[in-house]
């Protein structure tokens, strides 16, 4: 399983950020790094641990993978391979829908990471400052688009799910996601 899971991908982003007049670069002009591997991580390690030190050790396998290269692979997670492609597929017809819907679930405050993320709208920077910050979306914006679910038990923070003439099966799938995911903690 590649994480994050919500994540839409790439291939099927390109057409619909050129669509709505996102600059995207071209996969020609990717450049290559043989030395580049996508990092493994066996969560077994971290099920199977009798300790909170040996659960430590994985989870900074894990914040050391994401640090390098921003993503990785995990392997041995737990979740049932049906489970995880009920998941993509639900994530396929999410992202399928039209952009109104879509933007109806955008996120109402960036603090509670909940909702719909357009393209084009997040930026990776160190800068707080909001004008910085919309000079670089502006310079380069980001060609993908995602939508964030949490906890749904939150209190402070609640889900923004669509609706199910939208997207019949996607709350069920992924609030069953997350509890085989939290099982195998």
């Amino acid at each position: 399983m590649i994480v994050p899971i919500l994540r839409s991908g790439l291939r099927a982003q390109l057409p619909r950020a050129t669509q709505l007049g996102l600059r995207t670069r071209s996969l020609a002009t990717v450049s290559t790094d043989s030395n580049f591997t996508i990092p493994v991580v066996d969560f077994s390690k971290f099920r199977k641990a009798r300790s909170l030190t040996e659960k430590q050790t994985t989870a900074n396998e894990i914040v050391s993978a994401f640090e390098r290269v921003g993503f990785i692979y995990l392997s041995q997670h737990g979740v049932l391979p049906k489970t995880v492609e009920n998941a993509f597929k639900q994530s396929d017809a999410f992202f399928k829908l039209p952009m109104e819907v879509k933007a109806n679930l955008a996120w109402e405050d960036p603090r509670s990471n909940r909702g719909y993320v357009m393209p084009g709208r997040e930026r990776v920077t160190q800068s707080a400052d909001p004008a910085e910050i919309a000079r670089l979306r502006a310079l380069a914006p980001d060609s993908k688009e995602s939508m964030e679910i949490g906890r749904d038990w939150d209190a402070t923070w609640s889900n923004r799910w669509p609706d199910t003439k939208d997207a019949p099966e996607f709350k069920k799938t992924f609030l069953s996601f997350f509890q085989a995911s939290l099982s195998n903690e």
